[in-house]
């Protein structure tokens, strides 16, 4: 016997409903992916249990059956709801206790209808009216049943407005699968309509279980089709908070599936591309990434990757999709992304530098990768900045080789003039010409002391990542006039500063910057130089230090240089120790100024005073003081802790 033609629909609805749920179970952790699977189960089981019901005439088994129908049913309004504030990146309010209210409310309106018989509230005088040889219920309706859909009409229409609205909003990428999913809701809401206000030829007969059968057809179009859940409006919606095409640097914004859903203008300079075309296709169309890569990029969609396989690499379940460019531009990355690439760690997201042909012209850039997660704190997906880093890589690539120079074959060879000059000096008699071969070698020293410059610069981008070091500041000053000051001239150094101030800091800088300012002081303070490096004062966790000098004071068009932050013609430096003081200083987080008003004197902020060290402020200068440089050794000479 073939089942009445209402039953068969309703359960083929229910049953296509079930058939979508293992590709919505995969979905499950993306945003709205919870209620979608709620949302599911609910028309699911509407169908079906109505199906089921129009099979039995008896009474009781009729109202049984409809007992599902009625819980079931009451159940589509809230998930739907959930999963479109979800989805469309309002997770926040998807998952907050006024969410969980209403889905609390709408079991207690199943639970209402199911209690019925009790009270009459919701419907009165049911009775079953066969039609087309099915079960068919006639019923009397009361306010509160129209109270009950007029409010679930509200949140289904409310559920269709704002997936229409990321349709109006973010344009053809989610045009595909919102526009289904809306159709599929339009058809069920239509025919409640139809049932509730006895609009059809059969009033008895309630026609929206069997147009669930568009509903669940629908669901399964977007998550097979349309991509339902690799691409979706909530990763749009976290990218809208920055202002991406403000930005000069070349911007994509993917999905934890490695889909695209953003470019800004300067991504489609950069690549040549039209922005409609490449949304909702896989990073690939942008940059070729391969799978080890993008999980490097989009971390969050690595515990995806372990499980997924070749196939979610198709696509399937919201993996990385892979495919070549297709707009002629070249792109080429490190098969390895911890072979041969120049890494930073930006919180758990590596930046990579990747080299691209634009144009026919070879550029590189660094891609910055950021993640991006919605209110709750939850992946939604990453921005990928392209910066072109073409001319600074270029720039470093040319120090490199000047540093080389200054280092190794400049200053090699100066030694060897001043072998030679030296030997010279020995056999000339001419009082001239030794003059004159004393000012070479001079000249010769000046320039290998410049070598020495350039390799104490290259010391300071070398130490910026040691780690910090506790160490008592009057020792350390001590070491640094024994390392920096002539042997004969350490008489002239005086220390005041007390022996029981320490600071946290890096002390390969720190040297540096001490050093220097020692080192300049002597040696342009004149014949006969007195020099004093006094602690000021202690403010807060800062240390400010003085190394004054009395001799004729830096040049004024010195100091105008390295103020302006570069040089000119008319202002500029005879060497490196200036520049070298102030990097030194702005590496250390402090500063240094000078006052070349009588002599010189260089005062430097150093900040990582250990607050249980520290002397007040107005002691710090006159306490525990060491009066020369060779007089306080009570403190070890770095203490680590």
């Amino acid at each position: 016997m073939i089942p009445p033609w209402p039953a068969v629909l309703s359960g083929a609805a229910g049953l296509g409903a079930l058939y979508t749920l293992p590709r919505a179970w995969r979905h499950r952790d993306r945003p709205g992916g919870w209620y979608w699977i709620g949302f599911t189960l609910a028309i699911a089981g509407w169908a079906l249990s109505y199906g089921v019901a129009l099979l039995f005439f008896d009474p009781i088994l009729r109202r049984a059956a409809g007992s599902v129908t009625w819980v079931a049913k009451s159940l589509v309004p809230p998930t739907l709801l959930g999963f479109a504030l979800a989805y469309t990146g309002r997770p926040h309010l998807a998952r907050s206790p006024a969410a969980r209210l209403n889905v609390a409310l709408w079991v207690g309106f199943g639970v209402f209808e199911l209690l019925n018989p009790l009270h009459g509230l919701v419907w009165q005088h049911y009775r079953i009216d066969p039609v087309f040889g099915a079960a068919t219920v006639s019923l009397d309706a009361q306010p509160a049943l129209y109270a009950i859909y007029g409010l679930a009409y509200v949140e289904v229409g409310l559920a269709v407005v704002l997936l229409l609205q990321s349709v109006i909003r973010y344009g053809s990428v989610y045009r595909r699968q919102l526009l289904t999913l809306i159709a599929g809701a339009a058809l069920p809401t239509a025919a409640t309509a139809v049932w509730l206000f006895e609009l059809g030829p059969v009033p008895q007969l309630n026609p929206t279980p069997a147009a669930l059968a568009v509903t669940a057809t629908g669901g399964y179009i977007a998550l097979s089709h349309a991509d339902l859940f690799a691409v979706g409006p909530a990763t749009r919606r976290a990218a809208d908070r920055d202002a991406l095409d403000d930005l000069g640097s070349a911007v994509a914004v993917v999905t934890v599936a490695g889909r695209v859903v953003e470019v800004n203008d300067s991504a489609e300079r950069l690549f040549n591309l039209q922005r409609p075309a490449v949304l909702g296709e896989p990073l690939s169309t942008v940059v070729d990434l391969d799978l080890e890569t993008l999980a490097a990029v989009v971390p969050a969609r690595s515990a995806h990757a372990a499980d997924g396989g070749a196939a979610r690499a198709a696509g399937d379940g919201g993996a990385v999709d892979t495919g070549g460019p297709s707009d002629g531009v070249e792109r080429t990355v490190a098969d390895d992304p911890t072979d041969g690439l120049d890494r930073e760690t930006t919180g758990d997201v590596a930046d990579r530098t990747v080299s691209l042909d634009v144009g026919g012209d070879r550029r590189t850039y660094v891609l910055n990768t950021s993640l991006l997660t919605d209110p709750t704190g939850q992946t939604v997906g990453a921005t990928l900045v392209f910066q072109d880093v073409t001319e600074e890589r270029a720039r470093e690539q040319r120090l490199e080789v000047l540093n080389r120079v200054l280092r190794h074959n400049l200053r090699n060879d100066l030694n060897v003039v001043q072998g030679y000059l030296a030997a010279a000096v020995d056999r000339v008699d001419d009082e001239e010409t030794r003059a004159m071969i004393e000012t070479a070698r001079t000249e010769a020293g000046s320039l290998a002391s410049l070598g020495e410059k350039a390799r104490s610069l290259e010391r300071l981008l070398d130490t910026r990542e040691t780690p910090e070091k506790t160490v008592s500041l009057a020792a350390f000053l001590d070491r640094a006039v024994d390392e920096w000051v002539p042997a004969d001239a350490t008489d002239c150094v005086t220390l005041t500063v007390p022996s029981a101030v320490r600071v946290e800091t890096n002390p390969d800088v720190l040297s540096l910057l001490l050093g220097n300012l020692l080192e300049n002081a002597v040696e342009h303070a004149g014949a006969d130089p007195t020099v004093a490096v006094t602690l000021r004062a202690v403010e807060g966790d800062t240390a400010v230090v003085t190394v004054a000098d009395d001799g004729p004071g830096v040049p004024s068009h010195e100091l105008a240089a390295v103020d302006r932050g570069r040089e000119s013609q008319l202002e500029h430096g005879s060497g490196l120790g200036l520049w070298l003081v102030e990097w030194s200083a702005t590496a250390l987080g402090g500063d240094v100024v000078f006052d070349c008003t009588d002599g010189t004197t260089a005062t430097v902020r150093v900040p990582g005073v250990l607050a249980d060290d520290a002397p007040p402020a107005d002691a710090a200068g006159t306490d525990n003081e060491s009066p020369t440089a060779s007089t306080d050794t009570s403190p070890a000479e770095e203490t680590v802790e």
